[in-house]
């Protein structure tokens, strides 16, 4: 499972929990247990703190798992905020006047996370941590990510991705040298940039070179050595008809 997913899935697991718990059963679980003459401790599955009309506002209590939880509401019943563990880790959610999740921060396996989240509850931002290393991923309306943005071994890379989760373009570093990659929907390469640039047809054919310092002949190659300014043309059967210098 994504780390991505893990905190809209730890607050709807608290939801079900409050749900078939504290306010499906009224007061019964916020009821202490009676404690010995002068003692400082008070011990309860779970507190209810209401309004003056009786409405219930804030929990406080342990779900069926053991998990801890502190929730607030708004005076319409519906929650406004959650706090509470998973695993290792915790979580801080924010709802909406539905009481729909916008918004959740979390620490997962020690990484911390931020997820936003649109009207319709699909993941929209991601901000975190993929294996120690920095990930920030953009998401549609129907929750197809299309822009991911993160350092992978050390190196950075922007991918941007269309609606049909085909990759379109690239920008980043490989093996320490900057990179350039664009791509149309079939998934043909139109542009490459390595130690030089490289523009291609919609078959893929290379039809130009700018700043490549070699040059290889597809019928015999051969390779030669270009100076890095060099601009080569090539028609669609990939014979060069123009270099310079």
């Amino acid at each position: 499972m994504k780390k991505a997913q893990y905190g809209l899935l730890l607050f709807m697991a608290i939801g079900s929990g409050l749900g078939g718990g504290a306010l499906s059963s009224g007061v019964r679980h916020a009821v202490a247990q009676a404690p010995p003459e002068h003692a400082k401790t008070i011990r309860a599955s779970e507190f209810l703190v209401v309004d003056s009309d009786g409405k219930v506002r804030a929990t406080l209590g342990v779900l069926v798992d053991g998990t801890p939880h502190i929730s607030l509401f708004e005076k319409n019943g519906k929650r406004a905020v959650t706090l509470g563990l998973i695993g290792t880790g915790s979580g801080l959610a924010l709802h909406n006047n539905k009481g729909e999740v916008r918004a959740a921060l979390a620490i997962v396996e020690g990484a911390p996370c931020l997820e936003l989240y649109d009207e319709n509850g699909n993941l929209s931002t991601f901000i975190g941590f993929l294996e120690g290393e920095p990930r920030v991923t953009l998401h549609d309306k129907t929750g197809k990510m299309r822009a991911l943005l993160d350092v992978s071994e050390g190196e950075p890379h922007l991918v941007l991705r269309d609606k049909n989760g085909n990759l379109r373009v690239f920008v980043g570093l490989i093996g320490g040298d900057p990179r350039l990659m664009l791509q149309d929907k079939e998934g043909s390469r139109m542009t490459e940039q390595g130690s030089g640039l490289k523009l291609r047809d919609k078959d893929g054919q290379t039809r130009a070179l700018l700043g490549c310092t070699t040059l290889e002949t597809t019928r015999t190659g051969e390779v030669t050595k270009r100076p890095a300014s060099s601009l080569v043309l090539f028609d669609k059967e990939g014979k060069v008809i123009f270099e310079a210098p």
